[in-house]
C-alpha cells in the first residue's frame, strides 16, 4: 500500500496537543526512517522546506537515463483540519527536475506515513505529524554590524504568526546598500548565513532609508517531546556591500557574492540575447520555441569561467567558485522560464507575445546594466583589510547557502 495511515488517539484524549491556533504557526514534524525527527514551520497559510539530508534505500539504483534524487521538498497548506502536505523530490545535483510524489492531509489526531512512493525513487519512508508550537518568553539578541554607516535602529520580538525578531537597520551613508549577509549565532556557534539583496540588482537600502529584517526562528524538539522556537544569542550582519562595489565585513562572503554576480551577469546576457533573437523573429516567434531556447541555457560552469572568476574570488577555492557560478546560472534560468510559464498560463496582462518579449527584454537588460555598474574597485585593498571595521570577520560564513536571483 502506497500510503499507510496511523491513527492515534484524539488530541483532547491525549491531553498533550491543544487545538491548533489559526493565528499562529504550527509544526510539521518529519520522522525519518533512521529515527531522526525534524520539525518544519508552517505559517497561518503556507510553509515547508527542502532538505538533502534523508536516508536512502541502500540497494536502489536509478534506472537508465534517470537522475537520482538530490532533495525532498515538503510544501504545506493550512486547512481547518490541519496541514495539507505535498511531497516532491528534486532529481540531479542542480535539482533540474521536480517530481511530485504524494499529497495528503495531516492533522493533530492523525499522522501519515509515506512509504511505497518514496521507496520507488530510492528514498526511505517518512512519517508526518502536526503539532502546536509552544512559545516560551523570548529575548531579543545582540545585533552587530560591520559598518558604522549602518545603524541598528530597533529590534523587537514577535510571536504571531511566528516566533522571531524584527530588526530595523538605517543607512546613514550617502551610498546605497546593495546587499547584506546575516548570520545567527547560538551557543557560540555561527549558523548558516542568509543574503538579503535588492530585487534584480536594485539597492537594498537607499541613503537615509530603513530596512526591516524579519527573522523567523527555527524550532526544535524539547525534552518533553514538544516543539518550541530556538532563540538566538546574537545576530551578526557579517557583510555590508555598497552600490559602488566596496564592502565592509567578511571578505570571503563579499568575494562569493561577487562571483555569484558574475555568473548572474553571464546568464542575464544569454537571456537578453535570446529575447533579442525573438524580437527579430517577430510573429514567427512562439512561446514553445522560446522555451526550447531558454531550456538549453547552460547551467554548468566551464573551466574558463572558473579561471576568469579567480581574479575577483579572493581566497575562495575552485569548488566554491564553481558552486557560486552554477547557482547563479541555474537561478536566472529558472527565473526566466517561470516568467514564460506565467505568460503561457494566461495570467500575464500583456496578452500579446511580442509585447511580453519586449517588456521582458527591457527588464532583464536593466537588471544586467545594474549589476554591470557595480564593480569592486580594488580587490587587493579589501583582502588586505582596508575596509574591515568589525571583528565579525573572525567568523567566516559557510558556503552552503542557496541564494535567490534577487541580487
Amino acid at each position: 500500500m502506497a500510503v499507510s495511515v496511523v491513527v492515534s488517539a484524539p488530541a483532547a484524549a491525549r491531553g498533550q496537543q491543544p487545538t491548533l491556533d489559526p493565528q499562529r504557526a504550527v509544526a510539521l514534524v518529519v520522522t525519518y526512517a533512521d529515527g531522526r525527527r525534524a520539525p518544519l514551520i508552517v505559517g497561518t497559510t503556507t510553509g515547508g522546506a527542502t532538505t538533502s539530508t534523508f536516508p536512502r534505500e541502500p540497494s536502489w539504483t536509478p534506472p537508465a537515463n534517470q537522475l537520482s534524487v538530490d532533495a525532498i521538498k515538503f510544501e504545506c497548506l493550512r486547512t481547518a483540519e490541519g496541514v495539507r502536505v505535498a511531497i516532491s523530490v528534486f532529481r540531479g545535483s542542480q535539482r533540474q527536475q521536480d517530481e511530485p510524489i504524494k499529497t495528503m492531509l495531516v492533522t493533530p489526531a492523525q499522522s501519515v506515513t509515506v512509504d511505497a512512493e518514496l521507496r520507488a525513487v530510492g528514498v526511505q519512508p517518512v512519517t508526518l505529524s502536526v503539532m502546536s508550537i509552544v512559545v516560551p518568553e523570548l529575548r531579543a539578541p545582540e545585533v552587530t554590524v560591520p559598518s558604522p554607516q549602518v545603524e541598528v535602529a530597533g529590534i523587537r520580538v514577535t510571536t504571531t504568526p511566528f516566533s522571531g525578531y524584527v530588526i530595523t537597520l538605517r543607512n546613514r551613508s550617502t551610498k546605497a546598500v546593495r546587499s547584506i549577509e546575516i548570520a545567527p549565532m547560538l551557543g557560540g556557534r555561527l549558523g548558516q548565513s542568509t543574503r538579503r539583496a535588492g530585487r534584480e540588482g536594485q539597492a537594498l537600502i537607499v541613503p537615509g532609508a530603513t530596512y526591516q529584517i524579519i527573522w523567523q526562528l527555527s524550532v526544535g524538539l524539547s525534552a518533553s517531546g514538544g516543539v518550541a522556537p530556538i532563540s538566538l544569542d546574537q545576530m551578526l550582519i557579517t557583510t555590508v556591500r555598497w552600490a559602488d562595489g566596496t564592502y565592509e565585513g567578511d571578505a570571503a562572503t563579499a568575494a562569493y557574492d561577487d562571483v555569484f554576480d558574475k555568473g548572474t551577469k553571464a546568464q542575464l546576457a544569454a537571456v537578453v540575447a535570446a529575447l533579442e533573437r525573438a524580437q527579430v523573429a517577430g510573429q514567427a516567434a512562439t512561446p514553445a520555441g522560446l522555451r526550447d531556447v531558454l531550456s538549453g541555457l547552460a547551467v554548468t560552469a566551464s573551466n574558463a569561467m572558473v579561471e576568469e572568476a579567480r581574479a575577483i574570488a579572493g581566497s575562495l577555492s575552485p569548488a566554491q567558485i564553481m558552486r557560486a557560478i552554477e547557482l547563479a546560472l541555474q537561478q536566472v534560468k529558472t527565473n526566466v522560464l517561470a516568467d514564460l510559464a506565467e505568460f503561457e498560463s494566461g495570467r500575464n496582462p500583456l496578452g500579446v507575445f511580442q509585447g511580453w518579449i519586449n517588456t521582458e527584454h527591457d527588464r532583464y537588460q536593466r537588471w544586467l546594466e545594474r549589476l554591470s555598474s557595480q564593480q569592486r574597485p580594488n580587490l587587493a585593498a579589501h583582502d588586505a583589510g582596508a575596509h574591515w571595521t568589525s571583528a565579525v570577520t573572525d567568523h567566516p560564513c559557510r558556503f552552503v547557502r542557496d541564494r535567490g536571483v534577487k541580487g
